[in-house]
């Protein structure tokens, strides 16, 4: 599958996700997916990274939640990288595909391992950050999920926190000011 034929099938299986999780009211390609990659790229670029590593790799970071959310969730960054390997391993080198497994395999461990490469820097730090970036986003998501306003909230301060922990601490300068910002806001809110 050619990148322009993997952009376009992760964000139509993105959009039967959203059919089915939220009732259509989140959008998780523009606010996570196409983010997180745009984000990856922005970071490849800065850091020196194999962009071409980081795109595959930050398109198809979720993709095993994305096509099976139930069975996936917990496991989805191993299962993601294996099936990464059937959606690009006719257009990429072996290596290169190798490579790309192990960003997606390791997006969820973030600058907590030492010895992530850059290519998964960039990726583990492009997926917190798009949590960090999209408040409105999560919330509609959790709420959408059946969870209070009160819940929800406390939900993305958690998940926010958590994700900025685990980002590297050159991106974290980078997004420090969202960061604030986007917790400040939520517990601004009146509830805590």
């Amino acid at each position: 599958m050619t990148k322009q034929q993997l952009y376009e099938y992760v964000r139509e299986k993105c959009r039967e996700f959203d059919a089915q999780s939220s009732n259509g009211i989140c959008d998780l390609w523009e606010y996570h997916i196409l983010q997180a990659y745009n984000i990856a790229l922005y970071l490849a670029e800065k850091y020196g990274a194999d962009a071409e590593v980081v795109g595959y790799a930050a398109l198809l970071h979720d993709i095993a939640k994305i096509l099976d959310y139930e069975k996936y969730e917990e496991t989805h960054h191993e299962v993601g990288a294996q099936m990464a390997a059937d959606l690009i391993g006719a257009d990429l080198p072996p290596e290169k595909v190798a490579h790309v497994q192990k960003c997606i395999r390791n997006h969820r461990k973030g600058a907590a391992v030492e010895t992530l490469s850059i290519e998964e820097t960039c990726v583990a730090d492009a997926d917190a950050v798009s949590i960090i970036l999209n408040v409105p986003d999560y919330l509609a998501w959790s709420m959408s999920n059946g969870n209070s306003v009160a819940d929800a909230t406390k939900a993305a301060i958690k998940k926010i926190k958590k994700s900025f922990n685990k980002i590297s601490k050159p991106t974290q300068e980078m997004f420090a000011e969202n960061y604030e910002s986007a917790i400040k806001t939520l517990e601004g809110h009146g509830l805590f």
